[in-house]
């Protein structure tokens, strides 16, 4: 979620992260968890609509499906 609002905007990013410790505390909250969760969310996401797309379960247009899925994969190439 956090990498999904920040895009590409490191800046951004690393001040989500500091917040999430901010409010939860840094045992509760590492940052090294939050970029794990971030990432592994992406990842899930993209097998999640490949799924979809392999069994036919869409119904936005594939345009909007195509522009979804290169902003999760390239998030994941960061």
């Amino acid at each position: 979620m956090l990498g999904e609002l920040a895009g590409y905007d490191r800046e951004l990013y690393e001040l989500g992260i500091a917040r999430f410790a901010e409010r939860l505390g840094p045992d509760l909250c590492p940052p090294e968890l939050v970029r794990l969760l971030d990432h592994s969310g992406g990842v899930g996401a993209v097998i999640h609509w490949l799924n979809r797309l392999r069994n036919g379960d869409v119904a936005a247009p594939i345009g909007e499906i195509e522009t979804r899925l290169e902003r999760l994969v390239s998030r994941l190439e960061i």
